[in-house]
């Protein structure tokens, strides 16, 4: 199974007008209504679609997980990540080796 990891920063310096656009609509589709819970503010970003039918696909990870593991300098260069064009720091592939 390949592992993707893909963040987009929506305040950076300059803004990506693709993701700034994205936002608008998300914000206009929840103009009005109370976010009282993750799963209203879950189902309408899950119910936005721009103008052109690009639509936003959203789910609660309720996993929990174990934070301050260590991995050696080692074991994390035997990880075989591909880094995206993009802002590899953010967002990348970890594929099985």
């Amino acid at each position: 199974m390949t592992f993707d990891h893909c963040l987009f920063v929506v305040f950076e310096t300059v803004p990506n007008a693709q993701i700034t656009r994205l936002f608008s609509y998300i914000s206009i589709n929840c103009e009005g209504k109370p976010l009282a819970t993750l799963s209203v503010i879950i189902g309408l970003i899950n119910g936005t679609v721009t103008k052109n039918g690009l639509t936003v696909k959203a789910q609660l990870d309720s996993n929990l997980y174990q934070t301050g593991i260590k991995i050696d300098d080692n074991a994390f260069a035997k990880i075989n990540i591909e880094r995206n064009s993009f802002h590899g720091e953010w967002n990348y592939m970890i594929i099985p080796s």
